[in-house]
């Protein structure tokens, strides 16, 4: 048998005081923590407990309505959107193919005198400033011709 020093005594006297004090500190918090909850200090009640339980359970129903609906939400957009994005194409596609408008199918009516540089020249004055009346005087049109091929988009 090995001999036992009274220095390894003592060590071992000194590490169990270490660990009573230890675990008297302890024993004292539970007991404090014990009266602070007997004495509702920091604590809440049952029903105040039990009523933030039902709130919790409301706000995790709203939500998961709330998730839902914008998941729809969501995926009506999406639609819409590729929808949107179709009718873009489509009319894109539609003015590159376009002809030129006519009156009626046969082409029938009043062909236009003006050139498409005479009529720039007439757009290029009124956004220079000048009035319709004097636009006119000058091209040699009437003033209501003027205002009509002005604002004909």
């Amino acid at each position: 048998m090995p001999r036992v020093t009274k220095k390894d005594l003592e060590k071992k006297i000194e590490d169990r005081d270490k660990l009573i004090d230890m675990l008297s500190k302890q024993i004292n918090k539970l007991q404090q923590e014990k009266e602070d909850i007997l004495n509702n200090k920091g604590a809440v009640s049952k029903a105040e407990f039990q009523g933030a339980i039902k709130e919790i359970e409301r706000l995790k129903i709203n939500y998961k309505t709330v998730s839902e609906l914008y998941d729809k939400s969501k995926e009506k957009n999406s639609t819409l959107i590729n929808k949107c994005t179709e009718l873009a194409k489509e009319n894109k596609e539609l003015k590159e193919n376009r002809i030129e408008k006519k009156h009626n199918e046969r082409g029938a009516g009043r062909k236009s005198k003006l050139t498409d540089e005479q009529l720039q020249k007439i757009k290029m004055l009124y956004q220079n400033g000048k009035s319709y009346g004097s636009i006119a005087k000058e091209v040699g049109l009437s003033k209501a011709y003027v205002y009509k091929l002005i604002n004909k988009q």
